[in-house]
């Protein structure tokens, strides 16, 4: 399967944010974070030559605290 950007697949989506801006020059946000209706955190960014990355939660694992919904301790 080929999605045409690259995927980042971490625990805090607005967290991540600004260290990954920082460091990385992600700065064009093109929208803003949102909560899918499965339960993933996602927000697209460009990188500094305009490839699209997507910063997102593993499925079912969205809050805007970070925490995941779905088995704190592991479980589904």
């Amino acid at each position: 399967m080929q999605f045409g950007h690259t995927i980042l697949c971490v625990p805090d989506v607005s967290a991540t944010l600004k260290p990954y801006e920082a460091a990385f020059g992600l700065t064009t946000r093109t929208r803003p974070v949102e909560v899918m209706p499965w339960g993933q955190t996602i927000a697209y960014v460009a990188d500094i030559n305009g490839f699209l990355v997507e910063l997102c939660t593993p499925v079912g694992w969205a809050s805007p605290k970070g925490r995941p919904r779905i088995g704190d301790d592991g479980t589904s």
